[in-house]
């Protein structure tokens, strides 16, 4: 994140009120090449956004900060927020991640391909607060936002609590309502000596289920790492079994360069190879 304004500025047309506002730009340029068994190499670009943020501090002591993401690719990001946080707690509005979706995702480490699917949605309103050694997030979206532009729609309730655990950590989290598919997800990891072993476990009320598991060893500047991710109809068949095996070099400077390799452990289903390389700033 390189900072590049930080200035005092007078509101106008109001009773003269100076504030000072800290804005930064920070951002991600991602490019891969792909090779899908089945279909035509590729080259395409990915996660390439561009974030404008400010704080400020309130009267009262809170922190106040926006994020404005822009898509590189065309149009919006979604992601626009307005967070306030101080004293131990913290809320914000906009296109946000869940209760459900602010935990977990222990298992979703390749770079490219994979994904635990029980990591719940993005919301319009969230609360986080610590309760002892745990923080506990709510989140709530009603139905009709979908002006908000990552499209959040669904009318929902999350709930969540994190917890460390010596090296490691623990969640728990629910999502219920009228636009999402009830779902109570579960999820461990521990880290030993540069060894992350993580899983998760996700419920669904319509008999589906959720399953993910990862091991990384990270030595250096190199990552090497996998993950499968498994999804269960309520019929007991598998809908998703994807098995990714990766490793990740970092070359300093926010660049990091990848190759991973997803097998689809489904009949009818598709491997994939990846090489990629990815800036943040």
């Amino acid at each position: 994140m390189k900072k590049i304004i930080a200035a005092a500025v007078t509101a106008a047309f109001m009773a003269p009120v100076a504030y000072a506002a800290d804005i930064s730009v920070s951002g991600e340029l991602e490019f891969q090449y792909r090779a899908t068994d089945g279909a035509d190499n590729l080259v395409r670009n990915d996660d390439n956004v561009l974030v404008v943020s400010a704080s400020s501090e309130l009267a009262n002591g809170m922190t106040i900060k926006g994020d404005l993401p822009f898509n590189l690719d065309g149009g919006s990001d979604g992601g626009e927020s307005i967070d306030i946080s101080g004293s131990g707690m913290k809320f914000g509005f906009g296109d946000v991640s869940g209760a459900l979706d602010a935990v977990g995702d222990y298992s979703d480490v390749a770079p490219e391909a994979g994904g635990f699917a029980g990591d719940g949605s993005d919301a319009t309103v969230y609360a986080q607060f610590s309760v002892g050694p745990a923080t506990v997030t709510v989140s709530h979206s009603p139905k009709g936002d979908s002006a908000i532009s990552g499209g959040v729609s669904d009318d929902f309730n999350s709930y969540s609590a994190k917890m460390a655990v010596g090296a490691g950590e623990v969640y728990a989290g629910t999502e219920t309502g009228d636009g999402v598919t009830d779902v109570t997800a579960y999820g461990i990891k521990q880290s030993v000596g540069g060894i992350m072993i993580a899983g998760e476990y996700a419920d669904y009320d319509d008999g589906s289920s959720a399953t993910g598991i990862a091991l990384t060893y990270k030595m250096g500047d190199i990552s090497l790492g996998m993950e499968n991710q498994v999804v269960e109809n309520a019929a007991g068949a598998n809908t998703t079994d994807s098995t990714v095996i990766f490793a990740k070099y970092s070359l300093g400077g926010g660049a990091t360069a990848y190759v991973e390799t997803e097998s689809d452990g489904l009949d009818n289903g598709t491997d994939q190879n990846t090489i990629g390389i990815s800036y943040s700033f």
